[in-house]
């Protein structure tokens, strides 16, 4: 099920491109530490990719993981709103796959794996502008709401170091 809707938005991303052609490709990476992640949700740690940017839009790939609980991979796509100050409110959108551990089996398979789409508000707040070829800081924190396709909506608040 994720590899047709990644499928489907490559294409559509591609297309969107292909259009607006103006944009730069592989421009970021992107290492959070903390509780939970905006783009993945369950993760103490998480690396991720930007593969498309235009203004304050970016296309990213990457996983998250929290160690023992559950690992993460993905698409998505973040949109960040404009100000002038350090802090920069967001909204994500993005598609994933999650195995994770279901603690406590004692019979039948222990990892379960799900299909996942998570919406995500938040603001991230610039700790740290470096200089030309070193990577910005930042403090994120807001909430992420993930649907599963096997259970209910889940709600998580997040707060996470990032080094862009």
């Amino acid at each position: 099920m994720t590899k047709k809707i990644i499928l489907t938005l490559l294409v559509i991303g591609s297309l969107i491109i292909a259009e607006e052609s103006k944009g730069s490709w592989f421009t970021s990476r992107s290492t959070t530490f903390g509780l939970f992640d905006g783009k993945y949700g369950v993760d103490f740690f998480s690396i991720s990719r930007t593969i498309y940017e235009e203004g304050n839009n970016e296309i990213f790939v990457g996983f998250g993981t929290s160690l023992f609980i559950s690992t993460q991979a993905g698409i998505g796509w973040k949109h960040y709103y404009e100000t002038d100050s350090k802090l920069q409110p967001f909204s994500c959108v993005s598609m994933f796959s999650r195995g994770g551990n279901k603690m406590a089996v004692t019979n039948g398979d222990a990892i379960r794996e799900d299909d996942c789409i998570g919406l995500s508000t938040g603001a991230s707040y610039m700790l740290s502008d470096r200089e030309e070829g070193k990577r910005d800081i930042y403090i994120n924190f807001g909430a992420i709401a993930i649907y599963d396709f096997r259970n209910k909506l889940m709600g998580y608040p997040f707060i996470n170091i990032e080094f862009k």
